[in-house]
């Protein structure tokens, strides 16, 4: 429950389509470099975004939750627009199936470096969404 109050916009796009837009007074956004908290009147910055915990809180302190993988945040004008590859609520993460994603990750050829570097990719990924379906659980 954040203090501070002041309201930036905050959207997230994904290749289905809008996922949300909101007004927000905090964002966490997980960034390929690490994790990155945003207030109104940040300082404009693009960032690449990692695969993590996105984290949005509105005015009223409804917090939005929702694993997201791949693609850019842009802060801007009290505005942060996320173009994101994956997006998915916390809520609707399923151990069983991100078990299921793991093991196709783990079956991917490894060969070359570039196979090999799809392999770590698509296994970080799965596990960071099994580690967050743990923390949904426990």
């Amino acid at each position: 429950m954040p203090q501070y109050k002041k309201i930036f916009c905050c959207e997230i796009l994904a290749p289905t389509g809008k996922i949300l837009g909101v007004e927000a007074v905090l964002a966490v956004l997980p960034l390929a470099d690490g994790m990155l908290g945003v207030l109104a009147d940040h300082s404009p910055l693009i960032g690449i975004v990692g695969a993590g915990l996105l984290t949005i809180t509105q005015p009223d302190d409804k917090v939005h939750e929702y694993f997201v993988a791949g693609g850019f945040a842009h802060v801007h004008s009290n505005a942060v627009s996320l173009l994101v590859e994956e997006c998915t609520p916390i809520s609707a993460l399923d151990a069983a199936q991100i078990q299921e994603e793991i093991a196709r990750a783990e079956s991917l050829p490894a060969e070359t470096f570039a196979q090999q570097q799809q392999r770590r990719k698509a296994l970080s990924i799965a596990n960071t969404k099994l580690k967050l379906t743990q923390k949904k659980a426990g």
